[in-house]
């Protein structure tokens, strides 16, 4: 798991400085350059369940995310400028892990 985590790690990289100009200084910093992953909360779901529509043809309940925080997946989004443009559900258990939904 840890090597998992490594690897999305190098694949995204985070700025605090780009991020605080971007909040505070709009202007000065491209949009593109903004991308955010942070663990999911429940308030989330409503945009998570659009994006989820929008891709499955049998879309996942709002019922089934709630499910998912209940067994303790690990759930994350990506946020472009604080809107939800992509999510990942992992279940982790006896040092293996599973892609329960990415998106």
């Amino acid at each position: 798991m840890v090597r998992f985590i490594k690897q999305i790690a190098k694949a995204v990289s985070y700025d605090a400085d780009r991020d605080f100009y971007a909040t505070v200084f709009p202007g000065s910093v491209e949009k593109k350059d903004i991308l955010r992953i942070r663990k999911m909360h429940k308030d989330d779901i409503p945009a998570v369940i659009e994006i989820e529509k929008q891709v499955y043809n049998y879309p996942w309940s709002e019922g089934i995310f709630k499910d998912c925080f209940t067994a303790g997946y690990k759930s994350w989004i990506c946020e472009d400028m604080e809107k939800v443009v992509a999510y990942g559900i992992l279940s982790l258990a006896a040092g293996e892990a599973h892609i329960m939904n990415i998106c």
